[in-house]
């Protein structure tokens, strides 16, 4: 995801934080370029122990529009539809069953190579 830092916002889709106290400002700014600016999504989030509260807006420019603000917005690929969509998230967890397959796979090893290295012994007796 590359930030947009070109003034006034080309022609595109954008997504952007705005978090408390800048809101209202950015709501007058919507409000002054509706002709070149639709909302596509808007997510509200209330405030948390770690967060202030935010709002997150997914738009499109559909004429050249200054930026004002606050910070500089995210270009907006096309599978991007949601905030979740612009987290990057850890791997899954292994299921369940998953975990079972690795440890007989692991079981599976550690016999292969008791049974080569008896074998080994065995020979080595053998021959001595």
């Amino acid at each position: 995801m590359a930030i947009e830092r070109r003034n006034p916002l080309p022609l595109g889709r954008y997504w952007v934080d705005v978090f408390d106290p800048h809101i209202a400002d950015f709501r007058v700014w919507l409000s002054n370029h509706e002709d070149s600016i639709k909302v596509e999504k808007q997510e509200n989030y209330l405030p948390r122990d770690t967060y202030p509260a935010h709002n997150w807006y997914l738009f499109t420019v559909t004429k050249e529009t200054p930026w004002e603000g606050p910070g500089l917005p995210t270009i907006a690929e096309q599978e991007i539809h949601a905030s979740e969509d612009t987290a990057q998230k850890p791997p899954p967890e292994p299921s369940g069953l998953d975990q079972i397959e690795a440890g007989i796979e692991k079981a599976g090893n550690f016999l292969l190579i008791g049974a080569l290295v008896g074998a080994a012994y065995v020979g080595y007796r053998i021959l001595k």
